[in-house]
């Protein structure tokens, strides 16, 4: 392999470790220090003398999530943004780990530069378990000694999507197959709260409002899955029926099934200063006013109230962004518009939406600056995410008519 030295790995692991790069650095789907030392042969001193174990002698028991056939969605018509256009979905197998008496070492301070790597008894890291290349072991400032599952991975601050499509579920698997768990979280959520209230259990957030963000935590029993220490397979593990067990699981407790699709039909908005904000938004409002559909916007209400609400919707339209992870909450048969950005979006809620039986549509949105832009030409770039857009009133109101 050959040297590479363009960022320091300490400080820039959640940048370096994604992409081609990440591959290099991995055997067997998780990060492997033997590996990233020889491509950082000059550097990484914390993680060059950090006494090792292997992962195979410290796992209690080990289980894979097979891999499923490929998953071809529909398309929504008339729409070209180039988030369709994958062929298939294909699921990723992923591994997951039972562990006893292991230590937990974790600093979260700054959300762009996470770290937390799992110790065995002997204070040993444990190859394969850590994001991160600064190991570190602190006393423990707790010991946990009921079954535990860490939900957790490099996205720590808290973010409805990325809680209902990859944490609730890594609770919800590990509950099913090791026995009942608590669910480990490093910062508080009211919202993680309700929703674990309504499965009848109670997370443990190891930061709190008066708590140090960085510190270590001992476990007497704790389930760790590999795609919290590597690349998620974001939304649902593409597809995996497994991660649709977990969400149709937390349909159940909300609302009896099946349910009709009678309920009311709602437009999600943004509070000034969110990105992604629309620019028409007053002709949109007036249009959409005119087929009985009514603004929200979910961060007003509380938790508990943001699953009353969608829990009935008929139809939601919302720009591409976190709030349209209340889809999951909408009954089969319900109906999604998504308003894309022309430049940065992801296929998260098509993929979603689909999968829990919604009707999904799209319409590609223009941009302030740069107006329509050519589909076929663009790709993904995070540095576009926060742009705001236009909607198109024509293709909505045509979208709104065939309804």
């Amino acid at each position: 392999m050959r040297n590479v030295e363009l960022h320091p790995l300490e400080k820039h692991f959640l940048r370096v470790s994604r992409g081609q790069m990440g591959e290099l650095m991995m055997s067997d789907e998780l990060y492997d220090v033997s590996r990233i030392l020889t491509l950082y042969p000059n550097a990484l001193a914390s993680l060059r003398d950090q006494p090792l174990a292997s992962l195979s002698s410290n796992t209690v028991d080990s289980h894979r999530i097979a891999a499923e056939p490929s998953i071809v969605l529909p398309r929504p018509a008339g729409c070209d943004s180039y988030i369709f256009k994958r062929k298939a979905l294909q699921s990723a197998s992923v591994p997951y780990f039972l562990l006893k008496d292991v230590y937990l070492s974790f600093n979260v301070h700054n959300n762009g530069s996470p770290e937390f790597y799992v110790f065995n008894k002997n204070k040993e890291l444990v190859n394969g378990l850590f994001f991160g290349a600064n190991p570190f072991l602190r006393e423990p400032s707790e010991t946990v000694n009921e079954p535990s599952v860490l939900i957790e991975d490099f996205f720590v601050s808290p973010n409805i999507c990325h809680f209902i499509f990859d944490k609730f579920p890594r609770w919800y698997i590990a509950a099913n197959e090791t026995g009942s768990r608590t669910p480990i979280m490093f910062h508080t959520s009211p919202y993680v709260e309700n929703v674990f209230n309504l499965m009848g259990t109670k997370p443990l957030f190891l930061v709190q409002p008066d708590t140090p963000k960085i510190g270590t935590v001992f476990f007497r029993s704790l389930v760790v899955f590999g795609n919290s220490m590597t690349h998620l397979h974001h939304p649902m593990n593409h597809g995996h029926s497994v991660w649709r067990k977990a969400l149709q699981a937390l349909q159940g407790r909300i609302r009896p099934a099946p349910q009709d699709t009678s309920g009311p039909r709602l437009m999600l908005t943004r509070a000034p200063g969110l990105p992604r904000q629309i620019q028409n938004m007053a002709e949109v409002a007036e249009l959409v006013a005119c087929y009985d559909i009514r603004l929200v916007d979910p961060a007003e209400l509380s938790p508990i109230k943001q699953i009353q609400l969608f829990k009935d919707c008929s139809l939601l339209i919302g720009v591409h962004g976190a709030g349209l992870t209340n889809l999951a909450f909408m009954p089969s048969g319900s109906k999604i518009i998504e308003l894309l950005p022309p430049l940065c979006a992801t296929p998260a809620y098509w993929i979603t939406a689909n999968l829990l039986g919604c009707d999904y549509e799209a319409i590609t949105c223009t941009d302030p600056e740069y107006g329509t832009i050519d589909q076929s030409q663009i790709k993904h770039d995070p540095v576009n995410n926060r742009r705001d857009v236009v909607v198109p009133l024509e293709l909505l109101e045509a979208m709104l008519e065939a309804l």
